[in-house]
């Protein structure tokens, strides 16, 4: 693990990386609420470079100026389409870094969706998808233990904790490479491509018409329960009596008023007016 003392080597090194455009482990260790304490990236699986912003007392690293030159490297470097991400459950990293910092992710791999394609019915954690995929790898722990049983953590533990992530990423990445069918890759690579858009619509929004979505819906359901009808009739199961219809449709309160099939309309639950 690397961990500069001086943020204009930090940025050199960002900058370096972008030039090799290599595939880069990245992980994040922080919340929108509480911001990044601290970040890294992996080149290789056996090193990675770190960036702190907290301490574990809470005391900045750095500098208002220093953060802020830092902060945009950082956010060049993500943002750069040529040089891919490789990120384990990177809507997260990217919502955080686009909710504080307003960077943009581009060209991002993402190992717990390409596991999830290989294999859905396990658990998706980083830990149980190493422990397959290189399973030379000892237990690292989590974010609820940094440290080691006999004394509190350290910021170095922290880090050190935040850098494996990057590193273990990349390397599961690399084994998932040989991993996939055809088909598999094609469905991972549609999940993928979802990622940047998905992000930016949780921010962004999207255009909706509530009126046309509720007219469509109405429309759907009255062609499902006109095809159930003729299943019905094919199969021999009588039509529902009136009274049968009523106690589906209205509350109990309102069948005395329920006489005829207009003040069934009149008198249905919200949810089943368009059914009707």
């Amino acid at each position: 693990m690397i961990a500069p003392a001086h943020a204009g080597t930090i940025i050199d090194l960002l900058r370096a990386m972008r030039l090799v455009r290599s595939p880069l482990g990245y992980d994040i260790e922080g919340t929108v609420q509480a911001g990044i304490t601290v970040c890294s990236f992996a080149q290789t699986p056996y090193d990675a470079l770190s960036i702190p912003f907290r301490r574990l007392d809470w005391s900045r690293v750095w500098n208002d100026t220093d953060e802020a030159l830092l902060l945009a490297a950082i956010g060049e470097t993500l943002a750069d389409p040529d040089v891919p991400k490789v990120a384990h459950n990177a809507m997260y990293e990217g919502l955080v870094h686009h909710w504080l910092h307003g960077h943009v992710l581009h060209n991002v791999e993402d190992t717990m969706l390409a596991w999830h394609v290989l294999f859905p019915e396990l658990l998706k954690d980083l830990s149980v998808v190493s422990s397959v995929l290189v399973p030379k790898h000892r237990y690292w722990g989590s974010a609820d233990d940094w440290g080691v049983y006999d004394r509190p953590a350290t910021d170095a533990d922290r880090d050190l904790y935040n850098a494996t992530d990057s590193m273990v990423t990349l390397e599961c990445w690399q084994a998932l490479q040989g991993q996939m069918s055809e088909a598999q890759r094609a469905y991972y690579e549609h999940q993928r491509a979802l990622l940047e858009p998905c992000l930016e619509m949780s921010f962004d929004g999207m255009p909706y018409d509530a009126a046309k979505r509720d007219a469509m819906v109405a429309a759907l359901e009255r062609e499902v329960h006109t095809l159930q009808g003729e299943l019905d009739s094919l199969a021999g199961i009588p039509l529902p009596t009136f009274a049968e219809v009523r106690e589906a449709v209205a509350m109990k309160v309102k069948w005395a008023k329920c006489a005829d099939w207009s003040d069934l309309l009149a008198h249905a639950k919200p949810s089943m007016k368009e059914a009707l």
